[in-house]
C-alpha cells in the first residue's frame, strides 16, 4: 500500500510536471500553468480515492483504469511498475468473472427452459400419438365392426325378404 502511494507520489510530482490542481492536493510546487501532463489528474484522482474508498476491491478497479492513461510506472524507475499489469487485469478478472457468472445464470435457465419446453413437448407428443393410435383404433374397430354388422344385416335382411317374396310367390303358384 505504501509503495503505491510512494510511487504515484513520485510520478505524479516528478520534474513538476503535473497541473497545479493536483499538485497541491499532497504537497509539491503549486503551478499557475498548467501542463499537459500523462494521466497526473487521474492519479491523483486515485491517490484521493485510494485513501476515502470503503473497499480495496474499488482501489484495484480504480488503479486498473488509471493504469491505462501510463500515469505509473511510465517513467521506468517505479517500484509498482511491475504490478501494473496484474491491477489492470485484475479488474478484467472480475468482470469476466461477472460476464462468465451471467452467461452461466442465463445458459443454466436456457438448458432448463429447453428442457422444461422439450419435456412438455414430449409428455404432449406421446400423449398426442396415444390419442391419434386410439382414436385410429376406435374409428378403425368402428368403421370395420360397423361395417360387417350392417353387411350382415343388409344382406341378411335383404335376402330373407328376397326368398320370402320368392317363396311366398312359389308358394302361391303351385300351392
Amino acid at each position: 500500500m505504501w509503495q503505491m502511494l510512494i510511487c504515484l507520489h513520485r510520478r505524479c510530482y516528478v520534474r513538476g510536471k503535473r497541473s497545479h490542481v493536483t499538485a497541491c492536493l499532497y504537497g509539491g510546487k503549486k503551478k499557475k500553468k498548467i501542463e499537459k501532463a500523462r494521466g497526473g489528474e487521474f492519479a491523483s484522482l486515485f491517490y484521493f480515492f485510494f485513501l476515502f474508498s470503503f473497499s480495496r476491491l474499488v482501489v484495484k478497479f480504480l488503479y486498473s483504469f488509471i493504469r491505462v492513461t501510463g500515469c505509473t510506472g511510465a517513467s521506468g524507475n517505479c517500484f509498482f511498475y511491475f504490478f501494473n499489469f496484474f491491477y489492470f487485469f485484475y479488474f478484467f478478472y472480475f468482470f469476466y468473472f461477472f460476464i462468465f457468472f451471467i452467461f452461466f445464470i442465463f445458459f443454466i435457465l436456457f438448458i432448463f427452459f429447453i428442457f422444461f419446453i422439450f419435456f412438455i413437448f414430449f409428455i404432449f407428443f406421446i400423449f398426442f400419438i396415444f390419442l391419434l393410435i386410439v382414436l385410429f383404433f376406435y374409428i378403425f374397430f368402428f368403421i370395420f365392426f360397423f361395417y360387417i354388422f350392417l353387411n350382415f344385416l343388409i344382406f341378411y335382411f335383404f335376402y330373407f325378404f328376397i326368398f320370402f317374396i320368392f317363396f311366398n310367390f312359389l308358394f302361391f303358384l303351385f300351392f
